[in-house]
């Protein structure tokens, strides 16, 4: 029989390295300690009662538990369990007892800050039978939630065609990106959203937005609260934006990929070199996850990223810096006796003094390089 699940305690040690073509912009270390925590909630609960199919009588001492963890419980002598500090995910719950059919329910959605329940009804069995499998659905209509709340897990993020984390918030309702990329949550102030990773606020008091730039591979689940959200969320106003991020895994497992694109337009009359196929975006990311064999219950997780785009805006080298004198000069001695058609139009520069190669170049480019680690230990 299992016994009841105690909180625990996780250390997490984390680091955020994200690089572009100025450099570095920010080297972060974190070193979190998570039980019974003060700070936002990062994890989810699972409760609910385990009764006789065929009596309706609580059964005492079942065994609930989560598959492919090491997170359980027991129902009390009302038939009551829960399950607390759960990372958000999609899970597995099983529930056994003996003298009765073993019942497991697929696809329990496990949110932030949220209750799930999930309630069992198990038939006694004389001789051994075959198991039970349910299909855990989600309420379209949660009456116990008093907020306004969407929850994006990392199943979803992966289905989703969008390439930074931004693009994904502003997908949320009641969530608008202004012209200078400041998100605004029904009508408020940039400067009014607490942006939060793993519980621990990252919010930039000074510009606004998150003081840490966050790719999609790192997130395990994203939260945004756009009213009447609780008291544990302080100096915010509109809104919270709330970033769960991955963990290591109990096996080995990663993925790879590699996309590649270019911005194309028959316009080529408004936009320069539009019209022209180069493969000028670059996206490769490399994800890894496993355990730590050195240490037992030490987890890791590790995600890099490369992206460079030359973007869809481009420019023509028609002129050199060292051709900035002789054509001011030029341009002064024109001055001095300037022809009617001069005087109303202007001046025509000889090609002589033009030297520029006529290549095209990318005025609104980008690169960058990011870099995300975790190491994860569960002391029990």
């Amino acid at each position: 029989m299992l016994s009841r699940a105690q909180p625990g305690i996780r250390a997490c040690l984390c680091g955020v390295i994200v690089m572009n073509r100025f450099g570095v912009v920010a080297i972060v270390g974190l070193v979190l300690l998570t039980g019974i925590s003060v700070l936002a909630g990062t994890t989810g609960k699972i409760m609910g009662k385990v009764v006789d199919k065929n009596t309706g009588d609580p059964i005492i001492g079942a065994n609930i538990y989560i598959e492919g963890t090491s997170m359980g419980t027991a129902s009390d002598i009302n038939g009551d369990y829960f399950i607390i500090n759960i990372p958000p995910e999609t899970y597995t719950l099983i529930c056994s007892y003996v003298g009765y059919e073993r019942v497991s329910v697929l696809d329990i959605e496990v949110n932030v800050d949220r209750t799930t329940v999930q309630n069992f009804s198990i038939a006694p069995q004389a001789i051994e039978g075959q198991e039970v499998t349910v299909i855990g659905t989600r309420k379209i209509i949660e009456m116990d939630r008093t907020n306004t709340a969407a929850y994006v897990s990392s199943e979803e993020i992966q289905t989703m065609p969008v390439q930074e984390l931004g693009d994904l918030i502003q997908l949320q309702t009641g969530v608008v990106k202004d012209a200078g990329g400041t998100f605004h949550i029904r009508g408020g102030r940039g400067g009014e959203i607490a942006y939060l990773i793993d519980g621990v606020p990252v919010t930039d008091q000074y510009n606004g937005g998150s003081s840490i730039a966050m790719e999609n591979s790192w997130v395990q689940e994203l939260q945004v609260i756009s009213g009447t959200f609780n008291a544990e969320y302080g100096q915010a106003q509109s809104g919270i934006i709330n970033v769960i991020t991955k963990e290591g895994a109990k096996k080995f497992g990663g993925n790879a990929s590699v996309s590649m694109g270019d911005y194309i337009s028959t316009h080529s009359d408004i936009f320069m070199n539009i019209d022209q196929i180069n493969i000028n975006e670059k996206d490769l990311s490399l994800n890894l996850r496993g355990p730590m064999p050195i240490i037992p219950g030490l987890s890791f997780y590790t995600s890099l990223r490369y992206y460079q785009t030359d973007g869809w805006l481009y420019g023509q080298r028609r002129f050199l810096i060292d051709d900035t004198v002789p054509i001011q000069h030029y341009v002064y001695q024109a001055q001095r006796n300037p022809t009617q058609e001069e005087s109303l139009y202007g001046y025509n520069i000889p090609d002589s003094l033009i030297n520029g190669d006529g290549a095209y170049v990318p005025l609104n480019g980008s690169k960058k390089f990011s870099g995300y680690s975790k190491l994860s230990y569960m002391i029990t």
